[in-house]
């Protein structure tokens, strides 16, 4: 029981002020000085270019660019919509090699006895275009970082696994 009255003496209820003080003072310290800028770390590059699924235009589909090899940088990644990507440079992939994946999966329904059952979700792309993607591209500085992807749904050798 003593305990308890001890909390509400005044003296603790002072530090108990003083943390919830302090807690502010580092809150607004944060709020007033964000927390970095884009200028520090890799350069990032625009990119943008076509998708086509078997000679059809891509659509509700992502594309991602994974950083390879020493370079170092976040991956970064956008929608595709009627065969179209675009990244600008504040969310596009540093400079350099990328191993590219292309994903887009699609909610199916397979009735079970004839009643329906839970959605399920499956990828309508290969996965040597995404999870085992053997897709590469360079991103450059000076380039303008425009590249088309020719996918098939068939195989591997439809169409070449780097095409540009």
């Amino acid at each position: 029981m003593n305990l308890f009255r001890k909390a509400w003496q005044p003296e603790a209820r002072r530090w108990d002020r003083a943390g919830m003080l302090l807690g502010a003072v580092f809150v607004c310290t944060g709020l007033l000085t964000g927390c970095g800028s884009n200028e520090k770390g890799p350069q990032r590059v625009s990119v943008h270019g076509e998708v086509t699924l078997d000679g059809q235009p891509l659509s509700n589909a992502i594309i991602a660019f994974v950083p390879q090899g020493a370079m170092k940088g976040p991956r970064s990644a956008g929608a595709i919509q009627a065969g179209k990507f675009e990244l600008d440079a504040k969310n596009g992939p540093v400079i350099g090699h990328h191993r590219v994946e292309i994903t887009s999966a699609v909610e199916e329904d397979e009735p079970v006895n004839g009643q329906p059952s839970k959605p399920f979700v499956t990828e309508r792309i290969p996965r040597f275009y995404n999870s085992n993607s053997t897709l590469v591209r360079e991103t450059k500085a000076d380039g303008t970082n425009e590249f088309r992807f020719e996918l098939s749904s068939q195989s591997e050798t439809a169409y070449p696994a780097n095409n540009q």
